[in-house]
């Protein structure tokens, strides 16, 4: 039996590569077999014979023929070879192959001196004498010997001296088959020396990338090939990727990093679970290799980003060959090392031709005419040339003949199939304007295709920039050129839309199926562009109708065609339209020009023009030329869109219309050859924007108009023949390798450590030379340390060395301290004897101790070897049946079990991830340490997740005793499933691969079982569902104590379980995190260069401080010009970028029908509305609203903002994405319509479906624009609708009668029409309209639920609500006219919320609202000519807020007290009048309050302390009290019973003498005394610890309270102040003109610039600011501006504004600036050297009247750095250490 590799490279001719020949029981079991396992592993075919075949004296004939039938012989002579007759017997049979066949012969000499070979002495002579002793015969005798000698002359090796080489020799014998580059390489020798200058280019030992690109078909594979072909024996490990782009779809990405690794490595032993993981691998394995590697077709960024991103990732001397359709991906390489490979030229387009369809270089002559053509049709595109000729081999002329005119109509299918995957990579907008072009602007003016596929809805400049980027479309001067056969293929695409029937594609541009459509009348709707040839359909005549049905036409061609009938019937969507030598005498008033972009006239009959360019708002591009009969030009006036105007050679042209002057946006005029011009009107002179005027050949023009020069932008003037004349880890090493020297060096450990090197793993061996003395090197001890695995091979006098023991007691070491991995190894040792120290390792000891080492150190060794022996090892006696080939397997297999846990790739730029970070390990390191802890990240989807995660598991990895990272496990439990995932958890930690799960339940109890005693780390990354959790770490006491379990998702509710301290919440990225992120992709630094800013801003924030959003857009415009990145930016404010939108809409793709349905309606039309009316809408519409909103938020694609419904921009754009997918062409046939123009365009041109559900116009998009309710007739199923500014007038029955929501905010009607549809109306907001009377009747309106009429000036009453039992909210804010208030009122037993604010004429409330039962909210603020309140208003018992602010109020009725859930009470007057005379007014009091109050305002009510309510003092809940403009002298209560205080408003109370202590009010953040004049004392100040905001001002009677001691007071401790949390300064201001005395030394500065000291240990903790400010009685706003710039040079700025006093003078402004507070520093870590500046922001000073001189003093102390600014500024940094630092100002 015969065993062979499992790989073949043989070519045909040869059953195997090498044939090995040896003494079996000499080196079979060691050396034959390392070489044997070796040759398979690099896929060398090799033939080793079995023992059962040697049988008898002669070899067997299938030994015979496996000699004959091998490549190359390799011959091991070791000492008892020539004793075996077979293997003389071989050798013979070998040498005689070399003779007659050429085989490659390679001897090896293994402990045998090559000359006892040759000359047949010691064993060999021994070993032929013995034979002659046998009587083999002379003959047979003679020929071993010559044999021996010969074979010893060859080339070979012998072991004593060379160790390494015998694999490379082989390889390159055997050669591993070239790849088959092409049937005919024809052509391809000048690219191939073309690229290998590239390679040749630069450093050698450099790693080198080329980059090759050009269209399909062109073959960038075949020379990719080639070039591999030609340089693959100059590296050490090689691998080509085939078609990457198909792979990465069918495969993934994982499996390619898989694939590269196993090809160059030559294993298949790696386990490949991420891309992150696989990034790790292959920087790790290949990092010392010089490789050569081929991605052949790569069509996306993550693919190189994956495999080869940086150069660092391998060796010197490594290769990288890129092949690409998109140039795009190769930014970043120079010219240097991009090939653009190029098409044939006619004699190579010829040969290749031939050589397929002829067998010969040139084709017979009588197919030389067909084949010219044909060679021509292909365009020297070698994909077209090859497969032609191919295709019409062995066939007629005749045959020929038929087939070339098919392919000129339909292409042939295997050239389509490879240019469409261009096309198929391309987004919609793309994908459209490539077929545009290829049907309708192949050869046309890029400027003039962009400005007309703009206005057709595209985004012409970016598809056109990547088309270009993608070889599909090539810039030829202005104009845009395609391959003849890229046209062909999307004129096919455009065919198989409908092969039948050509009436109902898209586009038509076939001359015969042009004149078939059009007179058969079989256009459609579907037909967008029409295109006739010139002459094409000469002589046709057709009537308009032939165009009636393409309602939809915006592109026509119809030069030189014979058109009558009413041009009122073509397409009102009409963009572009060419009639050269139309033959009309004018064009027809009817003709629909609205939307023209660009109308050519040229070689017209036209004598007028007729048209009224008024009407043509759009028109940018107007061509007459050469209508020789036209004698004027049209009235220009209106025409305001117009930039180019062309009337060269209009002969008869004599008059250009004055008017010419009004166009604002003319950019070119050519008049040329219009001979009968005599002058130009000289408002010609008023086009500013001219830059080409061109009056070439006008040879009556004789003069210029005199202020010509007026036209500051013309750039061209010409005026000929007239009559005037531009880290993987901190571990250097995998392993470790312990060995005595001159046991295994050379044998066992040697071949140990080339198989370790050649599967990647980082191997350190020492060199005889380190070791010298009897202690080992500091170099040796460092190995170790940075080793993650120590193998200690145990051999025979391994003990013998003091070398190795010192070793083995620092490795033991190690993994003690550093959780090293030490794998023991006896080799021909018995594990017992280095255990109990017997045999040799006995011996040896004993030896040690003679040589007087010291007890303690024999001591450490003999400790050191019992624990080793006791260790998880092999043991060669017992594995393999002790061959060391097979042993050594089973070793590199669990080595790279341990060596692969390498740390994850994070980030490239792992900006903004610090924070984060060490937020998550404060949570790990919360609660007990051998506790289980688990940690949820969960976030929107691309906020980094994953990558915070990645970074976690890399930082404590180490820690553990077995970790797991799943990736995307969301996918992996589609894909492979629970089991799958329960084996791969179990196989990584436990590092082995024997689990086999057959159910989720035995899985469970397996990880219970297995890891129940182990310190675990898990990540769970991207779980989506319960059911993952459950069967991968449902119970934390699955595991053992200190395990960490993480887990991602997008899904708060599955982390349900976890407490809140368990849970981080990822936050979007600052925006100086933001700017560095989106930089570092776009340009490869932290911020833009200049030119570049204001746009990186604006798309930095669109991106919203998204991580993905920034990674993927950064990459997308790198490399772009700034006029390329405008257009991206335009198209993706509509069109999301494909990346994004893929990640983002996962989150999508996982919700039921209901709640998507949900995420799409707020998404288009109620992102920030609120979410109690978005509620009531949704569930009418039949919708679980509740349960979506709560799923949403849970998932992070929408959050709750106070009381609305709020959603990231780019979620909230990803939605709208999709809706727009549902139709991509027509709009009108969406669900959901929200876009400002493609709205206008359905409403305007009646193209409504009913599938339109919701339609949004934002507020004015519209304005002006007037429409018919018939926009509206075909929209059956509207349920949703917001036309606000829009003016509608017709018949209001035609809206929807499903509509559920509605607003027409300023609605233009005097009130709503009786027959609007309003019987299943939910909310109705007609705010700010011109309505007198409502109109409708609302019994009609059951479903009503919300009404806002607020803001009708004219409206004088309300509607009768009988019968509208269902609202729930009523506003009538601000109705100015409004006077009387309906008592069927009362009858609204569901009413919640009434709202009457600013209704100045309401003079009383009908006592009917007493009735309302479910009443909570009250709004009658401002409603001044209301004098009372119901008598009965205490009945409404579930009122809980009443605001009854400013009106004329005197008494409040004594029911009030009734209202005992009152939660708010406002009344009194909050005005500057009532402010003046509040002494006049008395609003009786109350005896009692409502416990639940909150909010309580007694405003200007003239209170004496009698009048205040006892019970104040005791109202536990309340938050908020203003008592400002009373007159009381004290308040008859303390706040020791209000701990929930947060606001205290006492200003204006003038009598006011004395306050209770404040020193309880640990929430008070806002403390008002302002004109408190006779207030003496404050105490407690000193104690409010979340203070933000204290007004004393013209409290002149008060000691000032802030002096040194206030700022030092431990509740104020800055570093712990509460008000930090809310983004504030704490901000005092007092009636104060001094600077207080603890500040000197002053220095007099126009303004305040100071560098902040190095602080003791950086704890700088903010600032100070001390402003003395006069004010005069002009009212302008006053603020100073603080600028910190840091020693980056990047400044951070915010402003400080002053609460002005009320009358002229000086006052103190003081705030305290905390550096914690991200809000003011945007995350600035302040460390000392900054520069802080503080200057007045108003540009005119503090003082208009007199100049301020700032002075400021700087003294250092008590932990403090002070600086002032007498009638200025003090500033004062505030740090925690107490030495002394000097600071430097100016």
């Amino acid at each position: 039996m015969n065993t062979q590799g499992e790989s073949s490279s043989t070519s045909s001719n040869f059953s195997y590569d090498v044939f090995l020949s040896f003494r079996g029981e000499d080196t079979r079991k060691n050396f034959t077999g390392h070489l044997y396992f070796r040759l398979c592993q690099v896929g060398v075919n090799t033939f080793i014979d079995d023992e059962e075949m040697r049988k008898g004296d002669v070899i067997s004939n299938k030994l015979d023929k496996a000699i004959e039938q091998s490549r190359v012989a390799i011959v091991v002579f070791s000492k008892n070879y020539a004793s075996s007759s077979w293997c003389l017997d071989e050798l013979v049979k070998i040498l005689n192959c070399r003779e007659r066949l050429n085989q490659v012969v390679l001897p090896i000499f293994y402990d045998v001196d090559p000359t006892q070979v040759r000359k047949q002495t010691g064993s060999f002579g021994e070993a032929l004498a013995k034979h002659k002793e046998r009587s083999i015969g002379a003959e047979r005798m003679e020929k071993w010997k010559a044999a021996l000698t010969e074979a010893a002359n060859l080339s070979g090796w012998d072991l004593r001296n060379i160790a390494d080489g015998i694999i490379k020799q082989v390889l390159q014998e055997v050669n591993q088959t070239p790849l088959d580059v092409a049937h005919y390489p024809i052509g391809l020798d000048s690219s191939i020396q073309h690229i290998e200058l590239l390679l040749q280019s630069g450093c050698e030992h450099e790693v080198r990338i080329v980059g090759i690109c050009g269209v399909g078909g062109i073959g960038k594979t075949t020379l990719a090939k080639a070039i591999y072909n030609r340089i693959i024996q100059q590296f050490d490990g090689s691998c080509f990727l085939s078609d990457v782009r198909s792979k990465t779809e069918e495969l993934g990405l994982i499996k390619l990093q898989k694939k590269l690794l196993n090809q160059i490595l030559k294993t298949k032993e790696f386990e490949v679970d991420s891309v992150a993981e696989g990034v790790n691998l292959i920087k790790a394995r290949l990092g010392s290799q010089k490789v050569l590697i081929v991605l052949d077709g790569v069509d996306h960024r993550s693919q190189l980003e994956s495999l080869t991103r940086e150069r660092s990732w391998f060796g010197s001397g490594s290769v990288i060959i890129i092949t690409t359709r998109d140039d795009h991906l190769l930014y970043g390489l120079t010219t240097s090392e991009i090939y653009q490979a190029k098409l044939l030229n006619d004699n190579e387009a010829q040969q290749l031709f031939s050589r397929p369809a002829f067998n010969s270089f040139s084709p017979p002559q009588e197919y030389d005419e067909l084949a010219q053509d044909i060679i021509k049709y292909s365009g020297g595109l070698p994909l077209a040339l090859v497969t032609l000729g191919s295709h019409l081999q062995g066939r007629s002329i005749e045959e020929w003949r038929h087939e070339f005119k098919k392919l000129r109509a339909i292409p042939h299918c295997d050239i389509q199939k490879i240019l469409q995957i261009s096309f198929d990579g391309l987004d919609d907008n793309t994908q459209s304007v490539f077929l545009d072009i290829t049907c309708a602007f192949h050869g046309c003016y890029e400027d003039e295709v962009t400005k007309t596929l703009n206005e057709c809805g595209f985004y012409s400049e970016s598809a056109i920039s990547t088309l270009v980027q993608r070889n599909l479309l090539q810039r030829d001067c202005r104009y845009l050129v395609m391959h003849d056969l890229v046209r062909d293929m999307g004129r096919e695409i455009v065919r198989l839309e409908s092969p039948q029937d050509s009436g109902k594609r898209s586009r038509l541009f076939n001359p015969q199926e042009v004149r078939d459509v059009l007179q058969g009348n079989k256009g459609s709707e579907n037909v967008e562009v029409l295109v006739v040839e010139r002459r094409a359909l000469k002589g046709v005549k057709l009537s308009t109708k032939a165009f009636q049905k393409m309602i939809n036409l915006r592109v026509l061609k119809i030069d030189e065609l014979h058109i009558s009938g009413d041009f009122e019937l073509l397409s009102k969507e009409l963009r572009w339209l060419s009639w050269k030598g139309c033959p009309l005498k004018c064009i027809p008033l009817n003709f629909p020009a609205e939307k023209l972009v660009v109308l050519n006239m040229e070689g017209s009959d036209v004598q007028d023009f007729g048209l009224n360019l008024q009407c043509c708002r759009s028109l940018k591009e107007l061509n007459l030329s050469d209508c020789k009969r036209l004698r004027s030009t049209p009235n220009f006036r209106g025409s305001r869109s117009l930039e180019t105007l062309s009337l060269e050679n209009c002969s008869s042209l004599k008059e250009i219309h004055p008017s010419i002057g009004n166009l604002e946006r003319l950019i070119d005029l050519q008049l040329s050859g219009c001979k009968k011009i005599t002058d130009l009107p000289s408002s010609i002179c008023q086009l500013k924007s001219l830059e080409y005027l061109s009056i070439n050949d006008c040879l009556s023009l004789l003069t210029l108009p005199v202020d010509i020069g007026d036209m500051q932008n013309l750039i061209i003037l010409h005026a000929w023949d007239t009559g005037e004349s531009s880290s993987s880890s901190n571990l250097s090493y995998d392993v470790f390798l312990s060995f005595r020297g001159e046991d295994t060096r050379k044998t066992f450990t040697g071949h140990l450590y080339t198989q370790l090197c050649q599967v990647g793993v980082n191997t350190f061996i020492d060199d005889e030379e380190l070791r010298k003395g009897d202690v080992i090197s500091t170099e040796l001890e460092k190995a170790i340390e940075q080793s993650r695995v120590a193998i200690v091979v145990f051999s025979k006098n391994y003990a013998s060395s003091s070398w190795c023991l010192d070793e083995l007691v620092k490795i033991l070491d190690c993994r003690e301290r550093l959780n090293q991995v030490v794998l023991p190894i006896f080799y021909d040792v018995d594990p017992s004897q280095v255990r109990k120290q017997t045999g040799s390792f006995g011996e040896a000891l004993a030896k040690h101790k003679e040589r007087l080492f010291g007890a303690e150190r024999v001591e450490k060794w003999k400790v050191a070897l019992t624990e080793a022996a006791n260790l998880s090892g092999w043991d060669l006696q017992n594995i393999a049946d002790g061959h060391e080939s097979k042993f050594i397997e089973s070793i590199i297999k669990q080595v790279l079990q341990e060596a692969n846990q390498t740390p994850l790739d994070v980030a490239h730029y792992p900006i903004g991830l610090d924070s984060p970070i060490e937020h998550i390990e404060l949570l790990l390191q919360s609660g007990c340490e051998h506790e289980v802890r688990m940690v949820g990240i969960c976030g929107v989807g691309g906020i980094g997740k994953t990558t915070l995660a990645k970074a976690i598991y890399n930082r404590i990895f180490q820690q553990f005793g077995g970790s797991c990272f799943l990736s995307d496990i969301r996918s992996k439990a589609e894909e492979l499933g629970l089991v799958k995932l329960q084996e791969k958890v179990l196989c990584q930690i436990l590092k082995t691969k024997e689990f086999e799960v057959d159910s989720v339940a035995e899985g469970v109890n397996l990880i219970k079982a297995r890891l129940g005693s182990k310190k675990v780390l898990i990540v769970l990354d991207d779980v989506d569902h319960r059911s993952q959790l459950e069967s991968l770490t449902r119970e934390r006491s699955w595991f053992g104590s200190g395990s960490v379990i993480i887990i991602t998702t997008r899904d708060e509710h599955l982390l349900y379980g976890l407490t809140t301290n368990e849970i981080y919440r990822p936050k979007l990225l600052n925006d100086n995190e933001a700017q560095q992120l989106f930089s570092c992709h776009a340009f490869n630094s932290l911020s833009p260069p200049y030119e570049y800013v204001e746009l990186g801003e604006n798309i930095i924030k669109y991106s919203g401080g998204l991580p993905l959003a920034l990674v993927t857009l950064g990459s997308h415009f790198q490399g772009r010009s700034v006029e390329e990145w405008r257009h991206e930016f335009t198209k993706l404010r509509t069109i999301p970028h494909f990346d994004i939108q893929r990640i983002l809409q996962i989150s999508f793709d996982g919700l039921d029908d209901n709640t998507q349905g949900v995420f799409l309606d707020i998404a288009c039309a109620f992102h920030g509305c609120v979410e109690d009316e978005v509620t009531k809408t949704l569930n009418a519409c039949g919708f679980y609203c509740e349960s979506a909103i709560a799923t949403l938020v849970k998932r992070h694609l929408l959050q709750r903002d106070w009381r609305c419904l709020v959603m990231h921009d780019l979620v909230r754009d990803m939605g709208r994405e999709i809706v727009r997918m549902e139709s991509p062409r027509d709009c009108g046939k969406r669900s959901r319509l929200f876009n400002p123009q493609e709205v206008l365009d359905v409403l305007q041109g009646n193209k409504g479906s009913e599938n339109v559900e919701v339609l949004v116009i934002n507020q004015q998009a519209l304005n002006g624009v007037k429409l018919s309710t018939k926009a509206f007739q075909k929209m059956i199923k509207l349920r949703v609708l917001k036309i606000d500014d829009l003016h509608i007038s017709g018949d209001f029955e035609l809206l929807s009668k499903e509509l559920k929501w509605f607003s027409w905010k300023r609605c233009p009607l005097k009130c709503v029409p009786s027959n609007f549809p309003a019987e299943k109306l939910v909310v109705l907001n007609m705010e700010g309209s011109s309505f007198q009377e409502f109109g409708l009747n609302l019994q009609y309106c059951k479903s009503l639920k919300k009404l806002n009429l607020s803001g009708c000036k004219h409206l004088r009453s309300t509607p009768n609500f009988k019968g509208s039992r269902s609202l729930e909210s009523v506003m009538f804010r601000d109705c100015s006219s409004l006077k009387n208030i309906h008592p069927s009122i009362g009858n609204l037993d569901r009413l919640i919320d009434l709202q009457l604010s600013g209704c100045k004429k309401i003079t009383d409330l009908p006592s009917s609202i007493c009735q309302l039962k479910s009443l909570q909210l009250l709004y009658i603020n401002f409603c001044s000519s209301l004098q009372t309140l119901p008598v009965d208003i205490g009945d409404m018992q579930s009122l809980t807020h009443l605001c009854a602010l400013g009106t004329g109020i005197k008494q409040l009725p004594g029911s009030v007290e009734m209202l005992r859930n009152l939660k708010e009470l406002q009344v009194g007057d909050g005005t500057l009048e009532a402010k003046r005379s509040f002494s006049r007014r008395r609003v009786r009091h109350i005896e009692s309050l409502s416990s639940f109050i909150s909010i309580l305002s007694f405003r200007y009510c003239g209170f004496t302390e009698a009048d205040i309510p006892r019970d104040i003092g005791s109202l536990s809940n309340l938050h908020n009290l203003d008592l400002r403009g009373n007159s009381f002298l004290y308040l008859p209560f303390d706040f020791s019973k209000l701990p929930l205080l947060t606001s205290l408003y006492l200003n204006d109370c003038e009598n006011l003498q004395t306050l209770p202590s404040l020193s309880n009010l640990e929430h008070l953040t806002i403390l008002g005394l302002r004109n408190c004049q006779k207030l003496v004392k404050i105490r407690g100040l000193d104690n409010l610890p979340s203070i933000w905001k204290m007004d004393m001002v013209n409290c002149t009677c008060l000691q000032n309270p802030f002096n040194e001691g206030f700022f030092s007071a431990p509740a104020l401790s800055f570093p712990s102040i509460k008000h930090q949390l809310y983004g504030h300064p704490l901000q005092i201001s007092l009636e104060s003109n001094e600077i207080p005395d603890w500040c000197s030394n002053k220095v007099t500065a126009p303004s305040i610039c100071l560098t902040v000291p190095t602080v003791h240990n950086n704890n700088f903790l903010g600032m100070v600011l001390w402003f003395v400010c006069h004010f005069c009685n002009v009212h302008l706003p006053h603020f100073v501006v603080v600028t910190v710039a840091h020693i980056n040079h990047s400044a951070h700025l915010f402003n400080l504004n002053f609460d002005e006093p009320d009358n002229e003078g000086e006052v103190s402004c003081v705030y305290y600036i905390p550096c914690s507070d991200d809000t003011l520093f945007e995350g600035l870590e302040i460390k000392g050297g900054e520069q802080i500046s503080v200057e007045d922001g108003t540009g005119k000073g503090l003082n208009p009247h007199r100049e301020i001189t700032l002075v400021h003093d700087i003294n250092y102390k008590n932990n403090r750095v002070e600086a002032a600014w007498p009638l200025g500024c003090a500033i004062d940094v505030v740090s925690s250490s107490s030495s002394r630092t000097h600071i430097s100002s100016s």
